[in-house]
């Protein structure tokens, strides 16, 4: 394993860490997983670099070393394909997920690229000098339905 893959999954590690602990004072006990594959049933594979998952929510962090816009593209993409599958998911630890919270961390957020998450109802994970802080959105963006996730997908797919 190199050091660049080295450092990604301890990012991965930490910002899912970060946002459980501050997480689970919302929304309840939450399991945690990283680097998560799931498959749907017309065989689509999503990678998440962090899955948080209670009984109605599921969190999915994308973990990037630098932020950048088309990784809100991707948190949103990602947090649609887990909407729907927890749809799909007749039996399984996604069954009754009725809303997902998507999540971009990093270790260097611009301005911008904060006021753009914050935007898209994308909540940040970033250091704070001992270790990493969650910050949700202020937007409730993980209310929006399945439809209205690949709109805003498409949209920023365009614009980015």
């Amino acid at each position: 394993m190199t050091w660049a893959q080295v450092a990604d999954k301890e990012l991965e590690l930490r910002a899912t860490e970060a946002v459980r602990d501050a997480g689970e004072k919302i929304y309840g006990k939450l399991d945690m997983s990283t680097n998560t594959i799931l498959e749907n049933v017309r065989g689509e594979k999503r990678e998440f670099d962090g899955l948080l998952i209670n009984t109605k929510t599921a969190i999915a962090i994308e973990a990037k070393h630098v932020a950048e816009p088309k990784h809100v593209t991707l948190v949103l993409d990602k947090a649609s394909f887990l909407l729907e599958h927890a749809r799909e998911s007749n039996p399984g630890n996604l069954k009754g997920i009725t809303s997902v919270v998507p999540v971009l961390a990093s270790s260097r957020f611009s301005p911008a690229m904060i006021a753009l998450c914050e935007a898209r109802g994308i909540g940040v994970v970033k250091p704070n000098g001992s270790g990493h802080t969650y910050f949700p959105s202020a937007s409730p963006s993980h209310l929006i339905g399945r439809r209205s996730f690949h709109t805003l997908a498409r949209v920023l797919r365009v614009l980015f």
